[in-house]
């Protein structure tokens, strides 16, 4: 896992993409991202639920850019997006929540820690709280640390799912 000095220094030799860049969002072996502007809810895609079969429902994507921010109720699920573009092409990104969100009860991603090699997007996140919470446009919501792979065999592409994806992304789910 690359240390606050080693994430700087990917980050200036291209190593490591991150933009916008804020050197006071480096952490000790993380860079925080903040909250996009823009939140979407997911909906249910049947009577009873969600079918994974069935394209995702989402309601429609509302602002928080320029408000007093939005609450989120403990029987939703929203997607949001970070505000920067990151990932690396020489590195595994791996985002978490902060614990000093996580405490507030709000879960900022459900499973998806893991990017791809090769992905350097915003990132989709899927928010859900335990007791009602405000979120804004900004705060700083989760973290990003990046890890050293033994292989570079595949990156991701063209092809996946989820490329030039802008603002929060509904589940693209292919059944096999």
């Amino acid at each position: 896992m690359l240390g606050a000095k080693h994430i700087i220094e990917a980050w200036l030799h291209s190593k490591v993409h991150i933009d916008p860049f804020e050197p006071k969002q480096v952490g000790p072996n993380s860079y925080d991202v903040r909250l996009g502007g823009y939140l979407v809810q997911v909906k249910r895609n049947c009577w009873w639920g969600i079918d994974p079969d069935k394209p995702q429902r989402v309601g429609k994507e509302i602002s928080i850019y320029n408000s007093k921010g939005k609450i989120l109720w403990p029987w939703q699920l929203w997607l949001g997006c970070t505000r920067e573009e990151i990932g690396s092409a020489h590195y595994v990104p791996m985002l978490e929540g902060r614990s000093s969100i996580a405490r507030m009860g709000l879960f900022v991603h459900v499973t998806a820690g893991f990017g791809d090699v090769g992905f350097q997007q915003t990132w989709t996140l899927e928010l859900k709280s335990i007791l009602p919470i405000k979120v804004r446009a900004g705060m700083r919501i989760a973290q990003v640390s990046f890890h050293e792979v033994s292989d570079i065999g595949l990156q991701y592409t063209k092809e996946g799912n989820y490329v030039d994806q802008v603002g929060p992304t509904p589940s693209k789910y292919r059944p096999d």
